[in-house]
């Protein structure tokens, strides 16, 4: 089975997937854009809600518009900083 490698970066305004062979050709990708909150000037906010089905989405149509279906595993490496602020 051949295999691919997949690139999820999750940006302020949007996400792009992108699926790779492992000779660095492109075989698929999609974007897919998300709302951002300005609360204050120089703020912005994001809602796990808002940006999880999108991430989501946006893997699923990538493999897709690959016509890689066989696609089984992925690895995961995460280069993100983010802060989640909960209420008590």
């Amino acid at each position: 089975m051949a295999q691919y490698l997949v690139g999820l970066d999750g940006g302020t305004t949007g996400c792009k997937t992108c699926i790779f062979d492992l000779d660095g050709k492109l075989v698929g990708s999609d974007y897919r854009e998300y709302p951002s909150y300005y609360p204050e000037p120089g703020w912005v906010e994001q809602t796990t809600e808002d940006l999880l089905p999108n991430f989501y989405d946006s893997i699923k149509t990538a493999i897709n518009k690959s016509a890689k279906n066989n696609v089984r595993e992925s690895k995961t490496i995460n280069f993100v900083k983010s802060y989640t602020l909960m209420r008590k």
